[in-house]
């Protein structure tokens, strides 16, 4: 991109790029070497945006997967009203269950 002088000042990722559609991870095989991307394209005034999905899967086994595990500690996920309990749901299309980050949306 840089020798062929084509503007080029940021790299994003989506879910293609998680490890089983798991936020917070990526694809060590198909996307190995990804940290090191992004920390030259960072080195050359680059930026990367790794697009995160709202949904936190819940079919991990406990213990494995931080982000589920740390969120539950936290009490930062959606909860049914007058509950603790949190509200599970479905990911687009996907099949797997997860819970909502806790989101305050504002109208104008």
């Amino acid at each position: 991109m840089h020798d062929a002088e084509f503007p080029y000042d940021v790299q994003w990722t989506d879910i293609d790029a998680m490890s089983y559609n798991l936020d917070f991870t990526y694809d060590q095989t198909n996307f190995n070497g990804l940290p090191d991307l992004v920390r030259s394209l960072q080195s050359d005034g680059k930026h990367y945006v790794n697009i995160i999905d709202p949904g936190i899967s819940i079919t991990q086994p406990p213990g494995t997967y931080p982000p589920y595990d740390d969120g539950l500690k936290r009490a930062i996920f959606m909860t049914k009203f007058n509950s603790t309990e949190p509200i599970i749901g479905k990911v687009f299309f996907y099949s797997y269950r997860c819970v909502s980050i806790l989101m305050y949306l504002y109208v104008f």
